[in-house]
């Protein structure tokens, strides 16, 4: 009896060649609009880059983001409305009580805490730093001192005139 040959794992690209080749290099707002637009429906930037030969390799749509400050900030913003989509994903899928749905929920709630950790990451893990429209903290020791300046002034007064101090509470003893 003859062995069949071991299968050997060949290395198969995602793209064909073709793609490298076919696809757009050169920024397009149009079509950079459509895939963040998609983005902000779901989808993920492979998804929506790999269905559409239209579109750019997500490697190329990533050094686009790069070059177009605008671009950048709405895709940052469609990645947070994304989350937002994906939530609403998960309750539905937790409300709906399927056999794979504690796994999807799961999933989703770990992607959901990576790309929005401020609104839903663990409490603990969250760090916040002041916003730039935020004003700066004010500083309130020139006016503490001044208060207490003006208390010890007049227990001092209080205790040159032969008064006894009040108690911390504010009444006298009987």
């Amino acid at each position: 009896m003859v062995k069949p040959a071991p299968q050997v794992s060949v290395y198969q690209p995602r793209w064909s060649e073709d793609d490298y080749y076919r696809r757009p290099k050169v920024f397009d707002p149009d079509v950079a609009q459509a895939i963040i637009d998609k983005i902000m429906n779901g989808e993920t930037v492979n998804a929506v880059c790999s269905n559409n030969r239209d579109y750019p390799l997500p490697g190329t749509f990533f050094l686009w983001l790069e070059q177009e400050p605008e671009y950048n900030l709405r895709y940052r913003r469609a990645k947070v409305i994304q989350a937002e989509v994906l939530v609403d994903g998960i309750l539905e899928d937790g409300k709906a009580g399927t056999w794979d749905a504690g796994v999807r929920v799961n999933a989703g709630k770990i992607y959901a805490e990576k790309s929005a950790p401020e609104r839903y990451g663990p409490r603990a893990m969250v760090i916040t730093a002041p916003k730039n429209d935020e004003p700066p903290p004010v500083d309130h020791t020139a006016e503490l001192r001044r208060k207490i300046s003006t208390i010890t002034d007049r227990v001092k007064a209080r205790e040159a005139a032969g008064a006894e101090p009040k108690k911390p509470n504010g009444r006298e003893d009987h």
